[in-house]
This record gives C-alpha cells, sequence and structure tokens, in this order.
C-alpha cells in the first residue's frame, strides 16, 4: 500500500505528484554524503555540501527564502494590483483584523479563524488578472534550481528525487516507492565521485 505523504512545509512548493516515506534510502544517502565528506575531506559528519556530477547532484537543506526570485515578483504584483475594498478578500483581512482586536493576541490564527471559517475567493477580479499575468510572464512555479524547493537529492538517470527537513533520514520523501535497483543507484553514485 502506498503511504502517501501531506504537503507539508517546504514539500507544499514541490511538483504536482505524490510524495512517498523513503526510510529506504536513509542509508544510501548517508553513505554517499560519507564518500563526499571523505573527498572533499571535511570533518563535520553531519555535514552535506552541494555536490554535482553526471550521476547525480545533492544539495544540503535549504531553510532560507525562495532563491529565484519568484515569490518577490509575485509580491510586486500584489504591491501594485491590491484587491478592491468590497472585495471579500479584503473584508475579510478587515474581519480578521477585527477580531484580532476582539479576541487578544493570545490565540493562535487558527484559533481566531476558526471562529470565522469559510471559503474566501476573491471578488473584484484581482486573482483572475495575476492569473493571466503569471501565465503571460511564464511564472507559475519556482524555477527547477530554486533553493526552496529544490530536492535534496536528485538521481539524473532515473529521475528519482529525495528530500529531508535539515538531516538526512528526518521526514524523507521521495518521488517514487523503493526501487527495486537502489543498491545499484547508490554503488553507481559512489562510482560518479571517485
Amino acid at each position: 500500500m502506498k503511504k502517501e505523504i501531506s504537503n507539508y512545509g517546504k514539500i507544499s512548493f514541490t511538483n504536482s505528484y505524490a510524495w512517498f516515506q523513503a526510510d529506504w534510502a536513509i542509508c544510501g544517502m548517508e553513505k554517499i554524503a560519507d564518500v563526499i565528506r571523505h573527498k572533499m575531506k571535511v570533518k563535520d559528519q553531519n555535514k552535506i555540501m552541494d555536490f554535482e556530477c553526471k550521476k547525480f547532484e545533492i544539495h544540503p537543506y535549504w531553510s532560507g527564502g525562495c532563491s529565484c526570485g519568484y515569490i518577490k515578483k509575485i509580491d510586486e504584483w500584489e504591491n501594485h494590483n491590491p484587491h478592491r475594498k468590497d472585495c471579500i478578500i479584503f473584508l475579510y483581512d478587515v474581519e480578521d483584523f477585527e477580531a484580532i482586536k476582539k479576541y487578544g493576541f493570545g490565540k493562535t490564527r487558527d484559533d481566531i479563524l476558526s471562529k470565522f471559517a469559510k471559503p474566501v475567493l476573491c471578488s473584484c477580479g484581482t486573482d483572475d488578472r495575476f492569473e493571466i499575468w503569471a501565465k503571460k510572464n511564464k511564472l507559475l512555479n519556482h524555477s527547477k534550481k530554486c533553493k526552496l524547493c529544490r530536492s535534496n537529492f536528485i538521481h539524473k538517470e532515473t529521475g528519482i528525487e529525495i528530500k529531508w527537513h535539515k538531516t538526512i533520514g528526518n521526514l524523507m520523501v521521495s518521488n517514487v516507492e523503493r526501487p527495486r535497483e537502489w543498491i545499484k543507484i547508490i554503488d553507481d553514485c559512489i562510482k560518479g565521485i571517485k
């Protein structure tokens, strides 16, 4: 049975296909990281560095923001194209502010908004204009190389992608279930390092 991981954290910014729990990849990823650290004479056994060869690429966990400019461009567009004051979204934000004033900052945003939970759709056309602008400017997603959403490991030949949170093994997911040839893939990657 497939165990699909829900969109959480940076995973929500990724491709549209399913992500599966990838505990099966932990030993292989650690072995590859060890060989890279040895080759580059890195003493810190927990450090993962950017490394790319013909076979694969591996990257450390990225805790920073968007590195491709996608979010900055969207923010700029939104700053120049606000919702009208009679738009449902604008009114919802005002209601949200009123709720915070009434219930105070001691409660979480989710607690406050649960009292006002309702679907919110733009009624002034700003979201529709944004969609047209984004398509015209080919701003439908982050670039593949954006540090915010790129995978931590990409095997170029098979297309296997693996992500983790902060360290190898932590919340590890893959775009595939365990491939039968996984050991061979790891051996192939290690040969590519040397």
